[in-house]
Formats: structure tokens, sequence, C-alpha cells
């Protein structure tokens, strides 16, 4: 049975999706074989070339393998982590997305990193991301259809200029949000970056990798600017 939003796919787009689920193999998890929207997104992320995004779709199996994602909702992360996950997960914004608030100025940076390896904050983030797609798709409203996305708010309140150049901190930071970019195609829908007190040259740096996993993002300078969008944005608290 077709979907209404299938409906709304051109003749190529849907031709596309038709060739990318015919290539997938019935040993694939079950339950992305049997969501045609979520494999849509595979191929809306790389802008609809089948061959790229069955690519895409066999690297992302075998990664979810490597990290065992299936069963991460086991995974404990380390205490100095919990402290910065708890709770930032907020509410829905207008559109249904979820909205995530991390306090990344007030991140004890060197502390993180000594006391917690890469895989530990690897498995913490897949965590959290497998967490939104499952309350994403509960909210959907039937199996098959589409689910909303993720909003980021970046708070970049006391952040100290050592924080901000941590070489080993941006590190980590660059290859988990690129974990986004490579295995979860279109659910970063937007960043916000609020009290953001660097100078431009820093929010560059900053935004270079923001960049790379969401198509929007915006820096709000001052508290006027962070209290319209928190407003725009946030409608629903959990």
């Amino acid at each position: 049975m077709t979907e209404s939003w299938e409906s709304d796919l051109s003749v190529s787009e849907k031709e596309a999706l038709d060739q990318l689920k015919a290539r997938m193999s019935a040993d694939m998890i079950q339950e992305l074989h049997n969501d045609t929207y979520h494999i849509y997104l595979f191929l809306k992320d790389n802008n609809f070339d089948v061959n790229e995004a069955e690519t895409m779709l066999t690297q992302t199996l075998k990664w979810r393998k490597k990290v065992n994602a299936d069963a991460i909702e086991s995974f404990d992360p380390p205490e100095i982590v919990k402290i910065y996950t708890k709770n930032n997960r907020i509410g829905f914004d207008k559109k249904g997305g979820i909205v995530h608030y991390l306090p990344l100025g007030k991140l004890d940076v060197k502390g993180i990193t000594m006391s917690a390896k890469y895989p530990d904050l690897e498995k913490t983030l897949v965590k959290e991301l497998e967490e939104d797609i499952r309350i994403l798709k509960e909210k959907r409203k039937s199996p098959n259809g589409p689910f909303s996305d993720v909003v980021l708010i970046f708070d970049m309140e006391g952040l100290s200029f050592a924080n901000a150049t941590d070489k080993k901190g941006l590190e980590y930071l660059i290859r988990v949000l690129r974990i986004t970019q490579n295995y979860y195609p279109c659910l970063i829908r937007s960043v916000y970056i609020i009290n953001s007190k660097f100078s431009f040259d820093s929010n560059l740096l900053f935004c270079f990798f923001v960049y790379e996993v969401s198509k929007f993002y915006k820096v709000c300078s001052n508290e006027k600017e962070t209290t319209v969008i928190c407003k725009e944005i946030l409608i629903t608290i959990f």
C-alpha cells in the first residue's frame, strides 16, 4: 500500500526509491527493511543517487553492527558524561522535532577527555540518537510514514578560550558530530548556537563542523536573539 507522502514524490524519486528497496537484502535490519520513509531519507541525503544511497546504507549497517546499536539502550555512559546528557532533551518544536539543549560552554573538556575514552562518547551519542528516532517514530501517524527530525541548541555561555581551542576536545566533538552525518541521514535539521561571546573567527571554526551535520545553523550573539529563537522553536516541554 502506497503511503500518502509517496504520492508527492517525483517520478524519478519514486523510481530511485523502488531501485534502492529492490537492492536491499533480506538480512538487513528488518525494521529498516520495512520502513520505506527511513529508506527514503538515505536517498534524500544523497540527492537521490541510488548508488551513493546504497553505499551509505551498507556502511551504516556495518557500523551499527560494530557499535551494537540495536542493543545500545543497555549501555551505561561514564558518570562525567551523564552530567551533560541528563535532561538535555527538553521538548518538541513546531514541526514535531525533538529539541536538545546542550550547555557546551560549561563542558569540562579536559575532564571528559581524560576520564572517558572516545568509544564511550560514541556510544553515548548513539544511545541518544537511537532514543530520538524511537520517540519520533512513535509519534508518526503511520508505520511507514514520515517522522520528524532534531533541533540542537548549543549554549556557549561560560566557554573559555582554553576549552574552545582544546585540540583533543575538538577532535572528539568533530568525530561524534560526523556520526550523525554519516549514519543518521537528515536527522539533524538545524543547529542554534546561543550566548556566543567569541570573535567571528572562533565562531566560524565552530560553525564549520556544525554545518557538516545540519543544513541550517544560526549564531545568536545576544540575549534578545536567543529569546526570540527559543520562543520560535519550542512549543511542548517534556
